[in-house]
């Protein structure tokens, strides 16, 4: 037997950066990593704050209508995407109400109605124009990757 404890939370939300977010039993805000909207979820403490936990997700318990299987075999161990178990079309719904909550908050509601409608990529993987690539030496050769969510390793 481990002293290993876990506490369960239904995510309510995505955030910024790509957590879903759910309430503690004593009315914390729970951000989790790789959960979706109406996942019930195990989750760990990693950090506790005094008005938010930050965790890991230990189990999905029940998942969420728009949960889907992630296309990536690298999935929640690479540091490339957060956002694989939603179909591209929520990812592109996400992300443009994410993007309307930021402008509305940092620069007002004229920002939001300046927004015009947002472009989702042509294809649904494979889209990026952009990586940072790192480097680690694996048996004597130096191999390029990404770093692994949350760490500095690649």
């Amino acid at each position: 037997m481990s002293n290993f404890s876990a506490d369960i939370t239904k995510i309510d939300t995505l955030v910024y950066g790509g957590d879903g977010l759910g309430r503690a039993a004593d009315g914390r805000a729970v951000f989790v990593p790789y959960t979706v909207p109406g996942d019930r979820v195990r989750y760990h403490v990693r950090r506790a704050y005094k008005r938010y936990i930050k965790a890991e997700l230990v189990e999905v318990l029940e998942p969420g209508n728009s949960r889907q299987e992630p296309l990536c075999p690298h999935f929640g161990t690479c540091g490339g995407c957060e956002w694989q178990m939603l179909s591209y079309a929520r990812q592109c719904t996400w992300k443009h109400h994410l993007l309307e909550q930021n402008l509305a908050h940092s620069l007002g509601a004229e920002a939001v109605r300046a927004l015009r409608d947002f472009l989702p990529a042509p294809a649904h993987i494979g889209y990026r124009c952009r990586a940072q690539l790192k480097c680690a030496e694996v048996a004597g050769t130096f191999v390029p990757g990404f770093y692994r969510s949350g760490t500095h390793k690649v």
